[in-house]
């Protein structure tokens, strides 16, 4: 299949607006949920939801989840070194004025596991709904107004001109 085709699969055969749903539900419990294992857990579930029920391939998974990984990365070591300071917290490990701490591992790791289960997710979602069909399930099961599913229809249709845009700057540079 191409870059951008949805695979004819069991998640592709699912009502969009049921995985929608299902991806909101999820979304917002991460929201309110501060350990690590969790949002590991939902990464983990969504990437392997993406493969084996989507079809999606595995380096496609992990193109498009490289630069959130390097986001991820870069929360981490920020939330490391310049986190809050927490009375009676375990100092792990100290590089001058920078400090390591449990507390800040475990806050650090939990919103980088999030940002990385939020993209699982959601590029599951993406990868595996066809926009027409999507908008089409908006305006016959939510009842959209048409002008507005036409609008989430052409901001759909973007994410792939996006991604085209992003390599060829890359590339460039």
């Amino acid at each position: 299949p191409r870059m951008n085709e949805i695979v004819d699969s069991f998640l592709a055969r699912r009502n969009p607006v049921v995985k929608l749903g299902v991806l909101l539900v999820l979304s917002l419990s991460l929201t309110v949920i501060f350990d690590p294992v969790t949002p590991a857990v939902f990464a983990l579930l969504g990437l392997l939801a993406a493969w084996g029920l989507g079809g999606v391939r595995p380096l496609r998974l992990v193109r498009a989840m490289a630069p959130l990984l390097a986001a991820a990365a870069g929360i981490m070591m920020a939330n490391l070194l310049f986190g809050r300071e927490v009375a009676g917290d375990v100092v792990l490990g100290s590089w001058g004025p920078f400090t390591v701490t449990e507390a800040r591992l475990m806050v650090g790791g939990s919103i980088a596991l999030r940002v990385l289960a939020f993209a699982a997710l959601s590029l599951s979602f993406v990868f595996t709904t066809e926009p027409g069909l999507f908008v089409l399930s908006l305006v016959q099961q939510l009842r959209f107004n048409y002008r507005v599913a036409f609008g989430v229809l052409v901001g759909y249709r973007m994410l792939p001109l996006l991604q085209s845009e992003y390599q060829h700057i890359r590339a460039a540079q």
